[in-house]
């Protein structure tokens, strides 16, 4: 399921109006701050944590101060990273964070996943994201969000790198799940990746 980007969300609207220089600071940080993401098939998922619940990345916060800035004008932002999937790589179909049995439930429906396209392959149809039953592709410049409760997986099946910039905020009226659980998941994500 997938959602409009419109003025119920002016704060993404910002950041695409913004994109471009939001992109070139991002550029600026080098290939070599990418980590591994667990997610990928292939280990061509890598990614930048910027947010991490209530921990921002300080190191990226000082090289990229207009991201930042445009970060923290966002209600309720939970999660806030650069992911990059490299040419001829994919990701294995997964809901985010959600583990009914054990109760974790970071998502069990009270937060948003937006995908704000920074640098797109060409040809959009040869990378793109599933959610449930359907498929969309990224557009430079726009937000794609969707609802990452339900199964989604995504594929790139070009020469090119896939990069987009992704938030998880919580939805107007909805609250923080915040357990023993996720603590500890916090920071296995901080130590791994901040």
């Amino acid at each position: 399921m997938f959602y409009e980007v419109n003025d119920d969300y002016p704060f993404l609207l910002e950041i695409e109006n913004q994109w471009e220089a939001v992109w070139s600071e991002i550029q600026n940080l080098g290939k070599k701050q990418y980590s591994d993401y667990e997610h990928s098939k292939d280990g061509g998922w890598k990614m930048m944590l910027f947010i991490m619940l209530d921990k921002y990345n300080d190191v990226y916060e000082e090289q990229c101060p207009l991201t930042f800035e445009l970060l923290r004008k966002i209600p309720n932002i939970t999660f806030a990273s650069v992911s990059k999937l490299s040419g001829f790589s994919s990701i294995h179909p997964h809901h985010e964070w959600i583990k009914e049995d054990d109760k974790l439930l970071y998502n069990n429906g009270n937060m948003h996943r937006a995908h704000l396209g920074l640098k797109i392959p060409k040809d959009a149809a040869a990378c793109a994201i599933r959610v449930g039953d359907e498929t969309r592709s990224w557009t430079p410049g726009k937000f794609l969000m969707f609802n990452d409760t339900i199964e989604h997986e995504v594929w790139n099946n070009t020469e090119e790198d896939r990069v987009v910039l992704v938030l998880d905020f919580i939805k107007v009226g909805q609250t923080m799940l915040e357990n023993d659980q996720i603590q500890l998941l916090k920071k296995r994500m901080i130590d791994l990746h901040m």
